[in-house]
């Protein structure tokens, strides 16, 4: 017999038939926090922005690279992309919200 098993109180249990309700078995996730990068250059930094739009409510699945908020800035409008990809798990800004360069503005889980 090949495959993965896993040993617990139910004896030999199939990897792929491992109950999520069993903390033991439960994944371990990581959190990626996105933050407000430096918008603009060394000549015209920007202290904070504004959100303008997100791309994703809390709980959708997204992909590295894609653009998961705008921020305007009295300068020019910005995208800030997913750093990486799982679910966005919480959003601290909401519309309208001013945020800090280096803000965390929201956690996605990998």
């Amino acid at each position: 017999m090949f495959g993965i098993f896993l040993t617990g109180r139910k004896g030999m249990v199939p990897y792929c038939c491992r109950s999520a309700a069993d903390s033991r078995w439960s994944r371990n996730m990581a959190k990626v926090d996105v933050v407000v990068p430096q918008l603009g250059d060394e000549e015209n930094k920007v202290e904070e922005a504004t959100v303008s739009f997100w791309y994703f409510d809390e709980g959708a699945d997204v992909k590295e690279g894609d653009d998961l908020v705008e921020v305007v800035t009295d300068k020019a409008d910005f995208r800030i992309p997913a750093p990486a990809s799982g679910k966005l798990a919480k959003r601290n800004a909401n519309e309208d919200d001013v945020v800090k360069i280096g803000d965390v503005i929201a956690v996605i889980e990998t």
